[in-house]
């Protein structure tokens, strides 16, 4: 008869759990950034802020919350500089973010960010994160029981000068904080029960007995020696390079095989390997998928502060974990649409955005040349600014409101007069300084169009009247000495006696 383990049962009743708590990606994510931590966050930002004389009436547990968002967002999607994101300009305008919060307010919050007192300063080289390690490791503790976890390295790229950067050649980030497993680490799981079993660097094994790296590598593929110190077994194997594997569990027989190329004899041939190797082989590479998955939306937004990539590598943690519990929960979703879905439910409800924008510093110039000298015409139109001032002169057009003038092309207010050439182009005579409608020379034609046909009428009058053919009437004559309203009248009444 098949019993279900006790793990197994246990892990079913955790994730039902879990089912009822959970609705929405939000909720999976208030699982990592908890109230309290935002809290505690807020309080020594605002300590922070009080040392050094800076402003903090921005940080707020609200803000903390969306500048957080705001982090995650751009790790999708990027900008050359962070203000960018409110910049006005519509190829980078992010109007999530503008809404939801102030570039001066979110600017605040970068300045003030603090976990650690500064007052309190130990040798501890970490100690303006600790407090955010001890965080991670709390709440990234294991949602729901499993058989076996893995645990692997981490590196978080940083390029600038700490003492604990470290450098790992061959690696795809060269640079950074790395944390591995060490027999430290092997021992006290072992004190809790727990069974665990790594691969350690060699400056890593404490002073274990074994043959050195330079040594063993002179041996033939399969060698292998193994240390003992109380329940920790370190065995070094040496197959295309040496490898050192520690374990509190595991030991090294018994010893398996494997094949391997082997370049001199062309073909496949079996060689010895421990048991502990075999046991990592199978269960690690959770971390690895786990690092790549943190790494496809890195957060985008940087400074110069040494413990900032590691804050920021904090951020994506929480999230991809917290993506994989709500995938684990039978939610099918991709990583992009988890961090874009509470990414804007977050953002609008936390963020409170502008009513009023507001007082510029200086008024709006001339339009750009591109549209000013664009050829098309410069219709004016009434506008709804009362007290407006003119782009070109900065005097205040009237307060009337047939006097408020905008052009419609250059959206720019100005006076309606020829004083002012923010009306910059006239399609008809192809000079600047007026519009289309205060043309002079447009006006000019249409007023001998119209005394033209004036001159068309009289003429035929007067032809009917005299009993004479049009043609004999000369109208170059009459052009050339043009007759006004009045005397055209009592030229037709004179006929019309005749």
């Amino acid at each position: 008869m098949n019993t279900v383990p006790d793990y197994v049962q246990h892990q079913n009743n955790e994730l039902t759990k879990l089912k009822e708590d959970i609705k929405n990606p939000e909720d999976c994510t208030k699982l990592f950034w908890t109230d309290e931590w935002i809290e505690e966050l807020c309080e020594q930002s605002k300590l922070y802020a009080s040392q050094k004389s800076l402003p903090s009436d921005h940080v707020t547990p609200e803000k903390l919350k969306v500048f957080i968002t705001i982090l995650v967002i751009s790790g999708y999607n990027k900008l050359p500089s962070r203000r960018l994101y409110w910049s006005e300009s519509p190829d980078v305008f992010n109007q999530l973010i503008s809404e939801s919060i102030r570039r001066d307010a979110f600017e605040q919050i970068m300045c003030c960010l603090h976990f650690a007192d500064n007052m309190k300063m130990t040798d501890d080289k970490f100690y303006k994160v600790r407090p955010l390690i001890q965080h991670l490791n709390q709440v990234n503790k294991p949602k729901y029981s499993q058989e076996f976890y893995s645990i692997d390295e981490v590196m978080i790229p940083y390029y600038g000068r700490h003492s604990s950067k470290q450098f790992i050649k061959g690696k795809p980030i060269r640079f950074g904080f790395n944390v591995w497993a060490a027999l430290p680490l092997l021992e006290k799981l072992g004190d809790q029960g727990i069974g665990a079993t790594g691969t350690l660097r060699e400056d890593r094994l404490s002073g274990a007995p074994v043959m050195a790296k330079k040594v063993m590598e002179k041996k033939t593929r399969g060698y292998m020696e193994e240390a003992f110190t109380g329940c920790i077994s370190v065995v070094k194997w040496k197959d295309n390079k040496v490898v050192a594997v520690g374990s509190n569990k595991e030991r090294k027989t018994p010893v398996n095989k494997t094949k391997r190329w082997c370049n001199r004899e062309k073909k496949h041939v079996e060689i010895d390997m421990p048991h502990s190797v075999k046991v990592y082989n199978q269960i690690m590479g959770g971390v690895d998928i786990f690092d790549q998955q943190v790494s496809a939306y890195r957060i985008g937004i940087r400074s110069k502060k040494w413990w900032w990539p590691i804050i920021a590598w904090s951020v994506n943690a929480q999230v991809t974990n917290a993506w994989q519990l709500y995938r684990k929960l039978g939610n099918n979703i991709s990583l992009l649409d988890f961090i874009r879905h509470f990414a804007i439910a977050i953002m609008k409800g936390f963020g409170t955005s502008r009513v009023t924008p507001g007082p510029k510093k200086f008024p709006a110039g001339l339009a750009k040349d591109t549209v000013r000298y664009n050829g098309k015409q410069h219709w004016t139109m009434k506008g709804d600014q009362p007290n407006s001032r003119c782009r070109q002169c900065s005097r205040r057009t009237d307060n009337r409101k047939s006097h408020r003038k905008y052009c419609y092309h250059c959206n720019r207010n100005g006076h309606m007069d020829n004083t002012c050439r923010w009306l910059t182009w006239c399609d008809f005579c192809n000079c600047e300084g007026h519009s289309v409608q205060n043309c002079r020379s447009l006006r000019a034609q249409e007023q001998n169009q119209t005394l033209s046909h004036q001159l068309t009428v009289l003429v035929g009058t007067l032809s009917r009247h005299l009993n004479q053919p049009t043609s004999l009437i000369n109208p170059l004559a009459l052009l050339s000495n043009p007759l006004t309203t009045k005397q055209t009248n009592r030229r037709l009444s004179h006929a019309g006696r005749q």
